[in-house]
């Protein structure tokens, strides 16, 4: 089918798709996570979601089967129970999710709010070794790898001359 997209009635969050027999995509701004409510099922009443989320989708046929892969991005949402925000069940920050289909596999990666925190804590001026070696170590799961390597870098050698040399189960 040719692209179709979905507009909220308040004109801020879009979903569009477009499909033919050999690819297809799938995008969306601002779309309201609350369109997942209807698949929380009926066992889970009064709960309403809150947030948005971008996403994009790439997908073709290779061979007999279909790949490609779809990124999903909210920076805040979660679950509330009816009443407001005093009552929230689940939240989160800086939500990533990335879903791969190869070769009639998927692999799942789910982030959320590592990137922000090490963020933050990174803004703290003089941070001691043992933090730095730990926000170096951490920037490596959310893929910031130059960030790693530049906070890594400032991680001091230790103060035992001959580290270097020295087999490690020795020190």
């Amino acid at each position: 089918f040719e692209r179709a997209c979905l507009v909220a009635d308040a004109g801020q969050g879009q979903l569009c798709a477009q499909f033919d027999a050999t690819q297809g995509s799938v995008t969306g701004q601002a779309v309201a996570i609350a369109l997942i409510e209807p698949w929380l099922g009926e066992a889970v009443t009064g709960v309403h979601s809150f947030g948005t989320l971008d996403l994009d989708g790439r997908f073709a046929q290779v061979g007999q089967a279909w790949e490609g892969q779809l990124d999903l991005r909210s920076e805040r949402g979660g679950l509330r129970l009816a009443g407001g925000e005093a009552h929230t069940l689940f939240e989160y920050t800086g939500l990533t999710v990335r879903l791969q289909l190869r070769q009639a596999r998927f692999e799942l990666e789910i982030g959320a709010g590592l990137a922000v925190l090490l963020k933050k804590i990174t803004e703290v001026p003089k941070l001691s070794p043992a933090q730095l070696l730990f926000v170096g170590q951490m920037l490596v799961p959310v893929k910031e790898y130059d960030k790693a390597i530049e906070t890594l870098k400032k991680v001091p050698e230790p103060e035992y001359k001959e580290w270097r040399t020295t087999d490690p189960t020795r020190l």
